[in-house]
């Protein structure tokens, strides 16, 4: 991302709280748990959830054959012992490809072998009744209906609407979704609004904001931009982080209704910092970890 400033606002020292106290973030194991057990399996959602995690998430691609399955990389190397995409093969095709192959432990492969497999979004929604998920749509295709279409035929289907929302860095794929469907803030939407305190201390907020609807936003406590900066002879660019704060969160909380995930939380430290500024949701790597924190 690209912001085009005169100068960069460090927002790494908190100011006083300009909110009241709440409750500690829920915790949402990121790909059920990606530190801890091969992510997005079934395995892994259940140790997460073992591990008292409040909400699991998961990313979903499409097959060949229009089955949503979990699979978060582009390339079926990245986690199993497989080649190519999950679009290039059929469900059954994909079945037969280890799904715990490249996860490492202690230094070694322990998983491989024990008939861990990509599970459907079906059967995950299935298997977990009364589990709240974060859908994240990780289809790397410009046909967004076709993903959309599919995907929320398996959330209707599977009565589990009321117990999902649905994440995508592709927001063009909200619009192809069911209208039951229920999806984060646009991500260029959040994100607009933190360079905006941030970066000129400026709240600016849209009407949506300030009509009280229900809003999540999910992004990185800690989030790497480029910085443009217009100088005399010419233009300059450096890299900065942008770091939530509690100018931020008070911005966002000016809708009440407003729900913050921060992402990335993956030690003492940061869960401590994601509590103070007051977020509703954490993601983790490790809910195993996390559990640790919470004491």
């Amino acid at each position: 991302m690209k912001l085009r400033t005169l100068f960069y606002l460090s927002s790494l020292t908190l100011l006083p709280s300009l909110l009241p106290a709440q409750a500690a973030p829920l915790i949402v194991a990121h790909r059920g748990g990606t530190a801890d057990l091969p992510e997005n399996t079934v395995t892994a959602i259940q140790h997460a959830l073992e591990h008292h995690a409040d909400i699991i998430w998961i990313s979903v691609q499409l097959t060949s054959d229009n089955i949503p399955v979990l699979f978060r990389s582009k390339n079926l190397n990245a986690t199993t012992d497989g080649e190519g995409t999950v679009a290039e093969l059929t469900l059954e095709e994909l079945q037969k490809l280890d799904a715990g192959y490249k996860f490492k432990s202690e230094g070694e492969y322990k998983f491989r072998g024990l008939g861990i497999k990509i599970p459907t979004l079906a059967s995950v929604l299935n298997k977990f009744p009364t589990t709240k998920f974060f859908i994240d749509i990780k289809d790397h295709t410009k046909d967004f209906g076709r993903v959309a279409q599919y995907i929320s035929a398996v959330i209707t289907d599977s009565n589990a609407a009321g117990r999902t929302r649905v994440y995508s860095t592709k927001h063009r794929f909200f619009k192809e979704l069911g209208p039951e469907i229920r999806t984060f803030a646009p991500r260029s939407h959040t994100r607009k609004t933190l360079a905006n305190v941030l970066m000129a201390d400026d709240c600016r907020v849209d009407d949506r904001m300030e009509a009280q609807k229900l809003e999540y936003h999910a992004f990185e406590l800690r989030a790497p931009v480029s910085v443009v900066e217009t100088l005399t002879l010419g233009r300059g660019q450096s890299a900065a982080t942008m770091v939530w704060n509690q100018k931020v969160t008070h911005c966002f909380k000016r809708n009440s209704l407003s729900k913050l995930m921060l992402i990335g939380i993956n030690s003492q430290s940061d869960y401590n910092l994601a509590k103070a500024l007051q977020a509703d949701f954490v993601m983790v790597d490790s809910p195993q970890q996390a559990e640790l924190w919470q004491k």
